[in-house]
């Protein structure tokens, strides 16, 4: 399945400022994915990723493009209390636990082991690095930011961030070569 489920819709021309639906629609385009990546990689769960990423285009149409100053950081944190909310009626509910969230997936147990092992792995040897390290690759590699954005964000200059990331990345398969594991098996 492919996250996220694309919304049909015709190529459009370029917007007109009032031409509301067609503005949303080329966000979508745009971002769409990029927000359901950092939605998955908060909350580990494909299925609500893709719903919260539908539901924060829906309230952006709903309140109107307009009336929002930054929509990405807007929907952004509309979808995260939407997954929220959807966490805490499911346990009211006493529905599935978020630990057995595959056996709804359409995902075999054998890949959900293996990318959950993958990645408990991963964690443990980034928590073995410096502190610097750990912010740099995260901020490139799970928020997926730009170097100019971690630039801005650490207060360095786009050449810094480009060599602490070379250096990190470096540091990371030198852990990851410690411990048997190359990048390749981690890919």
């Amino acid at each position: 399945m492919d996250f996220p489920t694309p919304i049909p819709f015709r190529e459009l021309p370029e917007c007109d400022d009032d031409d509301l639906v067609c503005r949303i629609e080329q966000l979508y385009k745009a971002h769409a994915k990029e927000l359901w990546r950092k939605l998955y990689a908060k909350f580990g769960h494909r299925e609500r990723a893709n719903d919260a990423v539908h539901e924060a285009f829906l309230r952006l149409y709903e309140t109107g493009m307009d009336t929002v100053e930054h929509p990405l950081s807007w929907m952004y944190r509309v979808a995260c209390n939407f997954m929220i909310d959807q966490n805490r009626r499911e346990k009211r509910r006493g529905g599935l636990s978020p630990s057995l969230d595959w056996v709804a997936s359409e995902e075999s147990l054998i890949e959900v082991l293996e990318e959950a092992e993958q990645m408990r792995l991963l964690h443990d040897v980034m928590r073995t690095l410096r502190p610097p390290d750990q912010e740099i690759l995260r901020l490139k590699y799970a928020q997926r930011l730009p170097s100019l954005d971690i630039a801005a964000r650490l207060k360095i200059s786009d050449g810094a961030v480009d060599m602490r990331l070379t250096r990190a990345r470096r540091r990371l398969e030198n852990a990851l070569e410690d411990r048997g594991l190359g990048v390749q098996q981690m890919l």
